[in-house]
């Protein structure tokens, strides 16, 4: 991802450059192949562009909190990225509720 398009995504999510610049690799390269694949014509398009890199943006933003849930549980970050998107937003959410209680996570260590 370019500088350019690093600035022009931040803009067009309303976030900060730091914030895409902290997603991994597969996000960004999915970010920068949005631009690459949809020609903002008219209103729609620019719509279609914004969802795709929010989603992007949401689920980027998961695996970076999935990092830290990795650290305080000892749970892999493989472990974890394997799971379903929406189980993996659970563990986040629970997570930054109360990180101190890393213990409910054991079973996910388990399965």
């Amino acid at each position: 991802m370019s500088n350019t398009q690093l600035a022009e995504v931040a803009k067009i999510l309303g976030v900060s450059e730091d914030s895409i610049s902290a997603m991994d690799n597969e996000i960004k390269n999915s970010m920068t192949a949005v631009f690459e694949q949809v020609a903002v014509k008219n209103d729609e398009d620019k719509k279609a562009v914004f969802e795709a890199l929010d989603n992007l943006w949401q689920k980027g933003s998961i695996y970076i909190e999935l990092a830290e849930v990795a650290k305080s549980t000892g749970i892999t970050i493989e472990t974890l990225r394997s799971l379903d998107y929406e189980t993996q937003q659970t563990i986040v959410y629970e997570f930054i509720m109360d990180s101190s209680q890393t213990a409910r996570f054991e079973i996910v260590n388990n399965t």
